[in-house]
Formats: C-alpha cells, sequence, structure tokens
C-alpha cells in the first residue's frame, strides 16, 4: 500500500470533487435565495483531511468562485441583498476554518532527523 502522500490525485480527491459538481448543478438550478451553497461545506471537510498541506486552500479558491458563478447563473431576476450577503458570509466562515484547519496542522517532522535531535 502507498504512503498515503504518494496517493495519486485523481485517487485522493474522487469523492470531494464529484459532490462539488453535484452541488454546484444544484446551485445553478436552485433560485439565488435558497442556500444550497451551504453543502459545500461536506466535500471542504475532506479536503482538509487531505494529505497535501495546501490542497484546502486551493479548493477554498476553487469553491469561492463556483459561489460566486453559482449566484450569478441562479438568479432570475435580482436577488435580494440577503441573498449576496449570506453568501459573502459564508465564504468568510468557510475561508476562516480552512485557514485554521491549514495552519494549525501539526509540521512534519523531516525523515532526516534523529531521535536525539527532537
Amino acid at each position: 500500500m502507498q504512503p498515503l502522500h504518494l496517493k495519486p490525485l485523481l485517487l485522493e480527491y474522487r469523492l470531494p470533487v464529484l459532490l462539488t459538481i453535484g452541488i454546484f448543478v444544484l446551485d445553478v438550478l436552485a433560485p439565488a435565495e435558497v442556500v444550497v451553497w451551504l453543502l459545500y461545506g461536506i466535500p471542504l471537510t475532506f479536503i482538509a483531511a487531505s494529505s497535501r498541506a495546501r490542497a484546502p486552500l486551493y479548493f477554498m479558491g476553487l469553491v469561492t468562485l463556483l459561489l460566486v458563478i453559482g449566484f450569478l447563473a441562479s438568479s432570475t431576476g435580482d436577488p435580494p441583498f440577503s441573498a449576496l450577503l449570506n453568501r459573502l458570509l459564508g465564504i468568510g466562515l468557510m475561508g476562516a476554518v480552512v485557514v485554521l484547519a491549514v495552519f494549525r496542522r501539526p509540521s512534519p517532522v523531516p525523515a532526516d532527523m534523529n531521535q536525539e535531535e527532537l
């Protein structure tokens, strides 16, 4: 069995990517006032447990882009300001959680260090 950090990207991220695509489709089909976009927290949780350190930050950038596109594509007229405000607050909250998950992660011990140096 391969170490987790050597798994191919496609195998490691297939579930979060499929969930993200499904959530985006639902978000575009639903009216702007419906909070389908909150479901992006599910694949974000899977990505936060990733073996790659910066993957959650990259994924949060993708989620932010999809949230904006979903808002613009799902509005049939002038959506209320509260729908936009909810999305912006959601982006901020999910971004804060991702930043905390990335920077509170313990740093790996280099392989060349032996036990006496710890």
